[in-house]
């Protein structure tokens, strides 16, 4: 009975220190609003599809591995002029799946959303949106091995799980140059209780987020994006991440990123054809954690599915 404490307690006390948050990290959440806020779905004029994979702390046994894949899209996307210069609002709709994985702990996920964009003038839309789904925490207690009551039939066979039902809220706020959004996740708070105790083992917290990104352009090939996403969840630190990245022609990239007391990245993409896109980003750590790690590694797949001969939508700078 001891290793089932034991179990539980050091699992949970494990996952929520070593990930300081109960959601998965993105270095490139910039070419991916759509995980973090439901309002930035259906932005673009056509669908947008994205799988990516981020392996954390390489080197360091047990660290967090995050596989996802996502897709939005617009619902009656406006093409003309009402009254000279604003637009008909339209919809926007999409879903994601992730599994991220640190340890013998991980979470899968599978969420849909619905949001509506409505553009009060020529060159600002205002959107809101949330999303609904499921998650599941699980422990795998074979993976562990305890001195006392090592024979314990919990800690040798039994995998412990909990399911709960999962909302996020979001605004969002752009333009041909600029976006800006809010956004809170984990709305229910559900307390954890896994299957072989009626106890509460800790809470799921509040996730709230903040981004922000203009673009400056240079000349008709070169842009200056910067952008910045800050991150509050109860307890812990607020984090904070500041971007920059250069763009030419539309079709290549090169950014830097800060993330306070965590790491320092680099970050490479190219768009082929105005279609499918690539982009890879490398985190050097600079907490206590980089002398047993060699760093993060992180890389996205996406692909617009746009109609043939259209122009894509001017907002296209951020994803």
């Amino acid at each position: 009975m001891n290793a089932r404490y034991l179990l539980i307690g050091w699992s949970l006390f494990s996952f929520f220190l070593a990930q300081a948050q109960q959601r998965a990290q993105y270095t490139q959440y910039i070419l991916n609003n759509y995980l973090l806020n439901p309002a930035a779905g259906g932005v673009n004029d056509y669908w947008d599809i994205k799988m990516g994979l981020r392996n954390q702390w390489t080197s360091f046994k047990g660290a967090p591995l995050t596989y996802f894949a996502s897709a939005n899209g617009p619902i009656g996307f406006p093409h003309k002029k009402v009254r000279g210069h604003s637009v008909k609002p339209h919809h926007g709709v999409g879903g994601y799946v992730f599994r991220d994985e640190s340890g013998p702990i991980s979470m899968t996920g599978m969420y849909g959303s619905y949001s509506y964009h409505l553009k009060p003038s020529q060159k600002l839309t205002v959107s809101m949106g949330a999303s609904v789904g499921m998650f599941q925490y699980q422990i795998r207690a074979n993976e562990l091995f305890f001195v006392q009551s090592p024979d314990d039939p919990l800690v040798a066979n039994n995998k412990l799980s909990y399911m709960t039902p999962d909302a996020s809220l979001g605004l969002w706020t752009y333009g041909d140059r600029f976006y800006a959004g809010v956004s809170a996740n984990q709305l229910f708070r559900q307390n954890l209780k896994f299957n072989v105790s009626n106890s509460d083992f800790g809470q799921l917290r509040y996730h709230y987020y903040l981004t922000g990104g203009y673009r400056f352009s240079f000349s008709r090939e070169w842009d200056f994006i910067p952008s910045i996403m800050m991150k509050y969840v109860y307890q812990t630190p607020l984090q904070i991440d500041l971007n920059a990245r250069i763009k030419y022609n539309k079709m290549a990239w090169l950014g830097i990123s800060y993330r306070r007391q965590d790491a320092m990245a680099v970050l490479i993409g190219v768009l082929l054809n105005e279609r499918f896109e690539i982009g890879y980003s490398y985190d050097l750590i600079t907490s206590r954690i980089r002398t047993v790690s060699w760093g993060s590694h992180e890389i996205i797949f996406g692909m617009n599915l746009k109609r043939r001969n259209q122009v894509l939508c001017p907002n296209d700078f951020w994803n």
